[in-house]
């Protein structure tokens, strides 16, 4: 039961890191995006 919650809880902390990043990278494009469009 242990390992099981272990390895979950590793799935669960990388899903969340891939995530940030994907949102990091959107976040990052939408602001060379407005950059773009401002100048």
């Amino acid at each position: 039961m242990i390992p099981i919650i272990k390895a979950s809880r590793q799935q669960l902390t990388l899903i969340i890191l891939h995530f940030s990043y994907f949102l990091y990278e959107i976040f990052q494009f939408v602001k060379l995006d407005r950059r773009k469009t401002a100048v």
